[in-house]
């Protein structure tokens, strides 16, 4: 059994794609619904979120280029836990879940695959459970611009978009949006800008140092 490296494993999948185009605010992927596949973000941003009986809303995630969603339920073999909403105008493509899980099984992907899944849970326990409101969210800062360089092969010199709300930020972060705000400006001199809707990150050593906090 012959294991494929990263970028093979991408290349196999998107070949066997379905591709689709959203527009922002659209719904990829909806709460409570049978698992059809996987999704690959081509191109775009989307935020992952769910909502309680009453409509009280919790963002789970915000994911980028080369991400690869929906993989939980699919494995787990139950219902969408959350919705896939799509953050700007973003191409998708969709690999059937006999095709991915023909894959996995032929080239010995199954450890590959939990251990990225273990990782962003990981991630997300530091994010959103972590003492520190300020490392926290430079930490969350620098795994998007970590994930958007290992999408595009090399750390990027320029600004790194994110697109997000301040108020879509504290429901992630569990903070409120006035908080989030306020960090937000505090991490000017950090490489950090904000814009109606987005926060623009440039590589920084002092958003990796209070990022680094947090790890501890």
């Amino acid at each position: 059994m012959r294991s494929l490296p990263e970028s093979s494993v991408m290349s196999h999948l998107l070949k066997c794609s379905t591709y689709r185009n959203f527009r922002p605010s659209e719904l990829i992927i909806h709460q409570g619904d049978a698992p059809k596949g996987v999704w690959i973000i081509v191109k775009g941003q989307v935020k992952v979120w769910r909502a309680d009986a009453v409509g009280n809303v919790d963002v789970l995630a915000f994911r980028g280029r080369r991400d690869v969603i929906g993989r939980t339920a699919l494995l787990g073999e139950r219902l969408r836990s959350a919705n896939v909403e799509a953050s700007e105008r973003s191409t998708v493509a969709l690999v059937p879940s006999g095709t991915y899980l023909e894959l996995m099984e032929r080239h010995g992907l199954g450890d590959r695959v939990l251990g990225d899944i273990s990782d962003r849970l990981a991630e997300s326990l530091i994010v959103r459970g972590g003492s520190n409101p300020s490392a926290r969210l430079a930490f969350l800062l620098t795994r998007v611009l970590d994930r958007r360089g290992t999408a595009e092969g090399t750390r990027k010199a320029g600004p790194v978009v994110l697109r997000s709300t301040h108020e879509d930020l504290g429901r992630h972060l569990g903070m409120p949006r006035n908080a989030i705000s306020r960090m937000l400006g505090e991490l000017g001199d950090a490489g950090v800008r904000t814009r109606r809707g987005q926060i623009e990150i440039v590589d920084n050593e002092k958003l990796r140092a209070l990022a680094r906090i947090v790890q501890v």
